[in-house]
This record gives C-alpha cells, structure tokens and sequence, in this order.
C-alpha cells in the first residue's frame, strides 16, 4: 500500500514541531517528529491497526485512529492508499476541529434542538 500524507497533516506537524522548537526544546521537536512518522510508516504493513473514529466519538466518518503519545492521528484507508489526514493534541477540541462538532456545552439549547 501506498501512504500519502494530507497537507493538512503535513502542517499540523509541521505546527507542532514549530511550538516546541520556538520553546527551546528543539531534540524534542525532533523526536516526537520521527515517532510520529514512525508510526505513521507503520500502517503500511498494519493499516487496520487503529480504530475506527465512527465509533469513538459517535459519528458517521470512515476515518480511523490511533494515538502517539499525546497525539492523535487521524487516517483512512482507500484501495491502495492509506492516506494520514490530520494530527491532532489529544487536549485539543478535535470533533469541532476535524467534523466541525461543537461538543463543549451538551446543556445548551442548540445541542439538544429546543
């Protein structure tokens, strides 16, 4: 299979290596870089490996996930391509940031329709 990288993931990454080097943590930067591409080459040989985002957080997505550490990465598997979507801290709000589903008030009216 052939693993194809999303802009979009390419700059989450590259956001992500950006804030830690710009706090002086510049051999982290480096290392959560290569182990997320590490894990990321690794779906090659295991693209079944995650697990599906439908289920997880309730929604229809035939996206799958699986976790690096504190990041969440985000991928679908097509015919002969896995292709790696977004990355994501797993503190982020990532149902707004990646479907657009505002999940931080289940009490307001615009949640429940009323």
């Amino acid at each position: 299979m052939i693993l194809k990288y999303t802009p979009e993931f390419r700059r989450d990454l590259r956001t992500e290596k950006e804030y830690y080097i710009n706090h002086d943590a510049m051999q982290y930067a480096n290392e959560i870089g290569k182990k997320i591409l590490s894990a990321c080459a690794n779906l090659k040989e295991y693209p079944h490996y995650g697990k599906s985002a439908a289920e997880r957080f309730d929604i229809d997505t035939d996206m799958k996930y699986f976790i690096v550490g504190r990041y969440m990465i985000f991928y679908r598997i097509e015919v002969d391509v896995i292709e790696v979507v977004r990355l994501f801290n797993t503190q982020t709000n990532i149902l707004f940031r990646m479907f657009g589903i505002d999940s931080t008030d289940f009490e307001s009216e615009a949640y429940w329709d009323e």
